[in-house]
Formats: C-alpha cells, structure tokens, sequence
C-alpha cells in the first residue's frame, strides 16, 4: 500500500494505492491519526487506486468515520471501482461515510461542508 497526501486550502485528499489488508491496515491508521491530529475539517480519501480492502481495512475507516462525525469533522471516501463500491454497500459502511465520484466533487457538494 501506498499513501500520499495532498493539503489544500479546504481540507487534505489522502491517496491509497495498492491493497488495504491486514498487513497494512495498521499502516492507514497510524497515518490516518497523524492527518486527524493535523485538524482538516474534511479529508477525502482517493481511492481511485485502490484494488482490494479486507475487513482489517473497513474496521480502520469505520473507526475514523466515527472518531470524525464526533468531532463534526468529515471523511469521505472517493473513486471507488464498482467492486469496492458493492462492498462499502454490502457492510453498509456506505450509510456511515459519504461516498462520491471524485475529490472535486466533496469540494462543490454544500452537505459535505460543516459550519463551525
């Protein structure tokens, strides 16, 4: 798995290569608290390059979906392939983090943006 990050005046997009298992689902967490504690109202999650994501992987997102919706903060994931699309639907983690098409997308979308 590979992770790149990119700051922008309206939160941080988070890029995931590769695959997101039980190997490297610590890696994303320890990341994800490191881009948390920098305190992005929104951080988008690219996914347009990820190819596979087990339970491990779900359990991480999940988990900082929460963390964020309590601190009125949001994640949102993006550019999921149909199939990882299906998976996010059938977990229902889909209810929890809003999904969408593309980072550009979050930017524009009104409901994604939380007043302070």
């Amino acid at each position: 798995m590979e992770i790149t990050e990119m700051k922008t005046d309206q939160g941080i997009v988070f890029g995931v290569k590769g695959r997101i298992d039980m190997e490297t689902a610590p890696e994303l967490d320890k990341r994800l608290n490191a881009v948390i504690e920098a305190g992005p109202q929104i951080i988008i999650m690219d996914c347009s390059q990820l190819e596979y994501i087990t339970s491990a992987g779900l359990h991480v997102l999940h988990k900082f979906g929460r963390r964020l919706r309590q601190a009125r903060r949001t994640l949102v994931i993006c550019a999921l392939a149909d199939y990882l699309r299906e998976i996010f639907q059938i977990v229902e983690l889909n209810r929890q983090l809003p999904i969408i098409n593309s980072p550009q997308e979050a930017w524009a979308d009104p409901a994604l943006q939380i007043s302070t």
